[in-house]
């Protein structure tokens, strides 16, 4: 059986083995996009990328205020 989580502590485990059912999840299989959507949220706030899409939007093509670098970010 294919669980649709990570855990699978919900499960009647006891009874899927004395049944000889196989249980497999999904652990793990994000952890790459995952990664990718941080990165990218992380860029798009320290270069202030929202406000310049918001200001498009509204036909406004003025300097935003300007992000900041992640070189030698900590927290």
């Amino acid at each position: 059986m294919q669980t649709l989580s990570a855990g699978v502590n919900y499960l009647p485990l006891d009874k899927l083995e004395r049944n000889s059912i196989t249980v497999t999840t999904t652990s793990g299989i994000h952890g790459r996009q995952m990664t990718e959507s941080v990165l990218g949220m992380l860029f798009s706030y320290t270069r202030n990328i929202r406000q310049s899409i918001l200001n498009q939007e509204k036909r406004e093509w003025g300097i935003t205020e300007k992000g900041t670098d992640l070189v030698g970010k900590k927290s």
